[in-house]
């Protein structure tokens, strides 16, 4: 895995945010986007991934987002993808692992959240953690329980 550092949305522009990339997508990167930007008249030397062509600022990456789903046509509800819907699952799913505090700050950091907020905004209604913790134990059982008859 890689790790790609974007610039939060702190107002001094401080915090940064971590993109995790997969080989697979490390490779479409190199084979597509930095072998072919010199078309777009792009500087192949360019340090960034998606470098600006134009001297226009940063790219809002909420408003490309937009602009990317509501262009794939064949998504049924492109409004769902959107960075603080995919934050606020991760921070939510987090929950049903068993994780210290470091392990938590470690998540938040990589959401461009506070551990305040991972923890107590993106809370995971108690019910809906008992039963998903409930049918995790379950299938942990299962699974042992199939290992030993065989």
């Amino acid at each position: 895995m890689d790790l790609i550092e974007v610039q939060g949305k702190s107002p001094r522009g401080l915090r940064k945010v971590f993109v995790v990339l997969t080989p697979e997508m490390v490779e479409g990167c190199n084979n597509q986007l930095l072998k072919t930007r010199c078309h777009a008249g792009g500087d192949p030397d360019d340090p960034f991934l998606f470098p600006r062509l134009n001297s226009l600022g940063p790219i809002d990456g909420c408003k490309a987002m937009r602009e990317v789903t509501a262009a794939c046509t064949t998504l049924k509800e492109p409004t769902l993808i959107r960075s603080r819907l995919l934050r606020r699952y991760t921070a939510t799913t987090t929950q049903i692992l068993e994780m210290t505090r470091d392990e938590l700050g470690t998540v938040a950091d990589h959401t461009g959240h506070s551990v305040a907020v991972h923890t107590d905004i993106n809370r995971m209604q108690s019910s809906i953690l008992e039963k998903t913790k409930g049918a995790r134990a379950l299938i942990d059982c299962t699974r042992e329980w199939a290992d030993e008859e065989i």
